[in-house]
């Protein structure tokens, strides 16, 4: 781990499923994102992030590329930060997403 790096903890809301799914779960995990906790609550997908980066921006964007590579057909609707605020209210999808 870089020295300048810490814990970022934040949302990503998804849609694309609505439910918990061994192949999902596995794709996700297989991607990256195993610094993430997969919820569903009300059929909305969240996952919920403690990443590792030198800021924000990096891990947020390291999660999305995550996602992005499980090519699970999800849209991120929106990002919340650690105090759940909302950090963006977007809507694109991820198999035409390049940071």
């Amino acid at each position: 781990m870089n020295n300048n790096a810490k814990i970022y903890h934040f949302v990503l809301v998804l849609s694309g499923f609505s439910s918990l799914d061994e192949n999902i779960e596995d794709a996700l995990f297989e991607a990256g994102c195993d610094d993430a906790l997969l919820i569903i609550r009300d059929n909305v997908p969240y996952l919920e992030f403690d990443k590792s980066a030198t800021n924000l921006d990096e891990a947020i964007s390291s999660a999305i590329q995550n996602v992005e590579s499980a090519n699970i057909g999800a849209t991120i609707l929106k990002i919340y930060n650690d105090d759940t605020e909302l950090i963006s209210n977007i809507n694109f999808n991820l198999t035409s997403f390049h940071a």
